[in-house]
This record gives C-alpha cells, sequence and structure tokens, in this order.
C-alpha cells in the first residue's frame, strides 16, 4: 500500500525537505507577525487621525472640556510609567559618586563575570 510518502532512503533526504519546509514555514509566520504589528501601528495611526479631524468639528464645549480631562488623565498615567523612583535614583547616584571617588574598584567584564561565577 503506498502511502503517499516517499520511500525513505539511507540519507534522509525526506526529512532535509520537512525541515526545510518548517523553516520555511516558520519563516512565513514571523513575516506574517511582523506584518500584524505594522498595520496595527499604522491603524492606530489611522484611528487618531479620524479622531483629530471629529473632534475639530465638535463645538460642545461640556464635550471639549471631558475628552481634554480624558487625555490628561492618560498622559499623567503614561509619564508615571515611565517615571524612575527617587529612591533609586539616589542609589545610582551613590554608586556613580563611590565610581568618580575611586575608579580602581571598577573591573573589566570578564574578570566581573569570573566572580559572579566563583
Amino acid at each position: 500500500m503506498h502511502s503517499g510518502w516517499p520511500a525513505p532512503r539511507e540519507d534522509n533526504w525526506y526529512l532535509h525537505d520537512l525541515m526545510d519546509a518548517c523553516l520555511l514555514n516558520t519563516k512565513f509566520k514571523v513575516i506574517l507577525l511582523f506584518n500584524q504589528v505594522k498595520n496595527s501601528i499604522m491603524d492606530i495611526q489611522a484611528e487618531k487621525a479620524i479622531i483629530i479631524e471629529q473632534f475639530r468639528q465638535v463645538n460642545d464645549e461640556n464635550l471639549i472640556h471631558a475628552i481634554k480631562n480624558i487625555l490628561d488623565y492618560a498622559l499623567k498615567k503614561e509619564q508615571e510609567r515611565f517615571e524612575v523612583p527617587e529612591a533609586h535614583q539616589k542609589l545610582v547616584m551613590e554608586r556613580f559618586d563611590k565610581v568618580r571617588k575611586d575608579p580602581d574598584r571598577l573591573l573589566v567584564w570578564d574578570e566581573a563575570k569570573k566572580t559572579l561565577k566563583a
């Protein structure tokens, strides 16, 4: 009975073809994912442009204030996400001061790795 698959040979050529097909499939999936991300970014930019144009046409003062409040809140949250706490800033500055006072305490990366492994 013939299964549709070629008969196995010593050099396993069919395995190489199968591996090539899987690799090609993986590359295709990566390209698809990249295009989806790119399209998503483009969609958001297009959506922003549409919202801005709609906002230009609105004359309701209460609605304009409500939208401004929403945007102010969103911008504040975005900034909070990227703020470094003062305690962390202080710690980093203390470490910089120690290095400035004693630059010989710095290690070459390869030496530092050895001490970490020990």
